[in-house]
């Protein structure tokens, strides 16, 4: 099974207010981004959230403890990074519009064991970026984000094409370990929902 990103087939709403998402889109929002890579960048509350979605990820032993949104210019480059420090965890990510031929996340190993450099986001969340000559590329893909489990501890980034492209990202607290839950785990607790085995 792929190590990196897995599909999931389920079908309750992200949002009841579709309207979330064209607030999202909308530059001249609360959620205004100074960053030129992002045409938005910010984080969404829990109670914006389908209740249904976050009831149904409680019964599976998951809670949602975050929540960040990248409405990310054409074009646009991410740094090689990790969310947080190099380790093994999962999140959850929702994709709305992009260039489906060109927009692309990417996945790295590393020939050394540490970042070239630790620090934290303009959110206050931790991050560790990589220089590309210290890695070896391991996997790449089209994102579709039905949603997406995808690895967020192996050092990755995105190449995105022609459009701008909306990702929707849930980070989980494991009820069992009190932690985000490992990449095992994650194949574990949505095994029912796994839709692409690689």
């Amino acid at each position: 099974m792929n190590k990196y990103y897995i599909d999931l087939n389920f079908d309750i709403p992200l949002f009841l207010d579709t309207a979330i998402i064209d607030r999202i889109k909308n530059p001249e929002t609360s959620y205004q981004s100074k960053n030129p890579s992002f045409v938005n960048r910010g984080q969404l509350t829990r109670s914006e959230f389908n209740p249904e979605l976050i009831a149904w990820l409680e019964a599976k032993g998951l809670s949602h403890v975050a929540s960040d949104f990248f409405y990310r210019t054409p074009w646009d480059v991410d740094q090689i990074h990790t969310d947080g420090l190099p380790r093994d965890v999962g999140k959850l990510n929702w994709i709305f519009g992009q260039d489906e031929q060109n927009s692309k996340m990417f996945w790295y190993s590393m020939k050394k064991d540490r970042p070239s450099q630790v620090g934290t986001t303009a959110f206050g969340t931790p991050w560790a970026t990589f220089d590309e000559e210290d890695l070896i590329l391991e996997e790449s893909a089209v994102i579709r984000g039905t949603p997406t489990l995808v690895n967020i501890g192996v050092p990755h980034t995105i190449k995105n094409g022609s459009l701008a492209r909306l990702c929707i990202t849930m980070h989980l607290r494991d009820h069992l370990t009190g932690e985000q839950p490992t990449w095992a785990r994650c194949i574990e607790l949505f095994q029912s929902e796994i839709s692409q085995q690689d």
